[in-house]
């Protein structure tokens, strides 16, 4: 089956079956993840209003979906609105990094890793930046695209993407992907190694909107944090 077709019954699962998964205010994944030895992983994330706080986590399966572990959370003991669409991505020394969404533009995203594949997770730790929907995608050339409802002070909440080149220590940008309010963006790296994003417009009667642009060179210094472009292809 597709990776789409996966990640939906991986959801019905979880939701029917699992009790302590429902309990979880919310269930989010950008991505379900595989690995090599056969484990799934779903991240997911909780909300708690009446404390104002947040986190994320994340669940296993052995069995490709039959069952399921125990959550694993991230984030909790920060006491923080991290609300918190929880994104992971495998590093190349085998180190989980998972990210979660701040309070708007009051709190920023915030990380943390795990050095044993998911079982503990470290405290969290402020990337820096605000922004919402956080998705990763490894390209080719083994840099990491954050694709992300990304703010502004002067344009507002926009979509953006942020790159990597050093396994997620850095993150270069910001790069405008377009004006628009872009919710829960995704990347897919193409055949002639343009990427393409499709993402949602908020509110009544939103579109589904899509963008192809050439991977950033590396950026110049952008310590005032300007937002930077990226160079747009054609869709066809």
């Amino acid at each position: 089956s597709t990776g789409f077709e996966a990640h939906r019954a991986l959801l019905q699962i979880l939701l029917r079956y699992d009790r302590s998964v429902r309990q979880y205010s919310s269930v989010h994944s950008p991505h379900c993840c595989s690995f090599r030895d056969g484990r799934y992983l779903l991240p997911i994330y909780h909300t708690d209003l009446y404390k104002n706080s947040g986190w994320g986590g994340v669940v296993f399966s052995l069995d490709k979906g039959t069952t399921w572990n125990n959550i694993t959370s991230i984030g909790k003991e920060a006491n923080l609105m991290l609300a918190a669409e929880t994104e992971v991505i495998l590093l190349k020394d085998n180190t989980l990094y998972a990210i979660m969404r701040g309070d708007g533009f009051k709190i920023n995203m915030h990380y943390s890793v795990s050095y044993d594949m998911g079982k503990s997770w470290k405290s969290v730790n402020d990337i820096g930046f605000a922004g919402h929907s956080p998705s990763f995608t490894r390209l080719k050339s083994n840099e990491i695209i954050l694709s992300y409802r990304a703010y502004d002070p002067q344009l507002g909440y926009y979509t953006g993407i942020r790159m990597s080149r050093d396994e997620a220590k850095t993150w270069e940008g910001p790069y405008l992907i377009d004006t628009k309010v872009g919710a829960y963006p995704s990347t897919v790296e193409l055949k002639d190694g343009s990427v393409l994003i499709v993402y949602y417009e908020e509110g009544l009667n939103s579109s589904i909107r899509a963008v192809r642009f050439r991977k950033p060179t590396y950026s110049v210094n952008n310590s005032l944090l300007q937002i930077l472009n990226v160079d747009y292809l054609p869709l066809e």
